[in-house]
């Protein structure tokens, strides 16, 4: 695939004005809302999806949410946000379905049933608790962010709509080095790499040095083990998205 490629575009001053003119209309909005509301409750027991959750691969059950930074336009959009939420909802999921497709059928497995463990295991300080849904897979619409956010060891994962206007190239080589990331745990090897070579040497070095090992001595010798496990790790993300397909990940940090 080449930067000349077909891309999936969403122009951020359309996102604007669409706000602008939703916030103009919500007064005169708000009795017909009010009614609707009323006559929905009484109808039935059944809840709706959230207005800003959208299917991302419907045959594993992966769905994505719009965020925005306002909660009041994430909670209760208006016909006119629920439109701009749907397009892109829409570019973002034949980003995601193009770059999932590729990836191999045992591979894709792997990620699925880490993602939908019940718990993260224990034994590192740093594993939070998952979040309910599983992944949590988001587009933000908070002005500002430009790249992707990588948290709770890949299970919530935060893509920003700034995204959507790049490059296909870009697009694809985005979602699939995140999705490497998330393989590289899934794998083992994110845990097996920092026991080996971050955790054990450091360990090995504190026993020779004895009463020598100073907190200072000790940072710096972290820093020396930090920067090898790093080189190893794009090595390894590079590796993974050489085998699905796509290019070498330019990135030099986690």
């Amino acid at each position: 695939m080449d930067n000349n490629s077909e891309r999936i575009f969403y122009p951020t001053s359309l996102i604007d004005l669409l706000f602008q003119q939703a916030a103009q209309s919500e007064q005169q909005r708000q009795p017909q809302r009010a009614k609707g509301r009323a006559k929905k409750r009484s109808s039935g027991d059944c809840s709706p999806a959230p207005p800003n959750k959208f299917m991302l691969v419907e045959k594993d059950r992966l769905f994505h949410y719009i965020v925005t930074s306002s909660p009041d336009i994430t909670v209760s959009p208006t016909s006119q946000i629920k439109k701009v939420f749907a397009k892109m909802a829409q570019s973002f999921r034949t980003l995601f379905c193009r770059v999932w497709d590729q990836i191999p059928e045992l591979d894709q497995q792997q990620i699925l049933a880490y993602w939908r463990q019940k718990s993260v295991p224990n034994g590192f300080a740093e594993r939070a608790e998952t979040p309910r849904a599983k992944p949590l897979i988001e587009i933000s619409m908070n002005a500002g962010e430009t790249s992707v956010e990588f948290n709770q060891l890949g299970h919530h994962l935060v893509f920003p709509d700034n995204l959507l206007s790049s490059s296909a190239l870009q697009q694809s080589c985005e979602v699939a080095r995140t999705l490497a990331q998330v393989h590289r745990i899934a794998s083992g090897e994110h845990w097996k790499r920092v026991v080996e070579m971050i955790e054990e040497p450091i360990a090995c070095w504190e026993r020779e040095q004895g009463g020598r090992a100073t907190e200072k001595r000790r940072d710096k010798k972290l820093d020396l083990l930090e920067a090898t496990y790093l080189e190893s790790f794009e090595q390894q993300i590079n590796h993974i998205l050489r085998r699905w397909g796509f290019e070498a990940s330019k990135n030099s940090t986690q």
